[in-house]
């Protein structure tokens, strides 16, 4: 998988918490395109 931020980078380049992000993967508003099943790092 190439281009991979875990969530934490992911906040940051958002200006979201990491736990929004969850949260709102969880309801379904913005999910990630994939996620590593080793550490977590998601794919943008």
């Amino acid at each position: 998988m190439a281009d991979l931020m875990t969530i934490g980078e992911f906040a940051a380049a958002t200006w979201l918490s990491p736990k929004a992000l969850r949260l709102y993967d969880r309801n379904g508003l913005l999910s990630p395109d994939a996620v590593d099943p080793f550490n977590g790092a998601l794919h943008r």
